[in-house]
Order: C-alpha cells, then structure tokens, then sequence
C-alpha cells in the first residue's frame, strides 16, 4: 500500500492474515500512535503521507550501547586492505578514479555473539 490507501477491514485483515480480531486491532492502534495510518470514523483507515522530520540521521557508537547494557563489547579485526576505486566508487567518493581506498571488514560482537558486520570504504 502507498500513502493515501484505503486499507482493508479489520474483518478482510482477520481473514488475509489468520490471526485474531484483536491482534488486528492492535497493530492498527499502534500504527496509527506511530503515525503511519489514519483512521477516519465511518469512511476507514488510510495510509498516512509520511512527513520528513529531519534530513540528519544519528548513528549510535555500537560500543556504547553495548555497554550501556552492561556487556562486554569486541571489535574483530576480519579485513584490512588498500584497493583501487572502482569509477563508481571513485564518483561517490570524489576521487580520481584508481586512487588508493581503505577497505576494513570488522565484526562486533557482544558477550562473544556476532551482532554487527561492519563493511567500510574510504
């Protein structure tokens, strides 16, 4: 569905998903407190227009929030290497093409279970 849909009944939604009446009603309520439907009485439930709230994206420290959780954080070092950008890559990082790039692979882990594979380019 696409902002502005009508949605199915709850009824159409009991019988598509096979789940019960209320399950159906509490993922309704809930997207709509998240804002993600609208309900309007005796016409139905939409798909809401999405508003963009901030252009800026926070990235969390993984560590932090491992720690912040009382656990033991790890950083395994799985790849370390210089490669030649590819055109794309020279594009998007406004290189000459072939100019030397860093490539790491690294692999956090907490209490010892891999939670992260982390792939970076620059």
């Amino acid at each position: 569905w696409v902002a502005g849909d009508l949605l199915p009944s709850e009824a159409e939604l009991v019988q598509t998903f096979g789940v019960s009446r209320m399950t159906v009603n509490r993922a309704l309520r809930e997207l709509h407190q998240e804002g993600l439907i609208e309900r309007v009485q005796g016409v139905g439930t939409f798909v809401a227009q999405l508003h963009r709230i901030s252009s800026t994206l926070t990235v969390r420290d993984v560590h932090d929030e491992i720690a912040e959780r009382g656990h033991r954080h790890e950083a395994v070092l799985h790849r370390l290497e210089t490669l030649k950008a590819t055109a794309e890559q020279a594009a998007e990082f406004e290189l000459p093409a072939g100019a030397e790039l860093f490539h790491s692979v690294i692999v956090h882990l907490e209490n010892g279970v891999a939670i992260q594979c982390e792939d970076r380019h620059g």
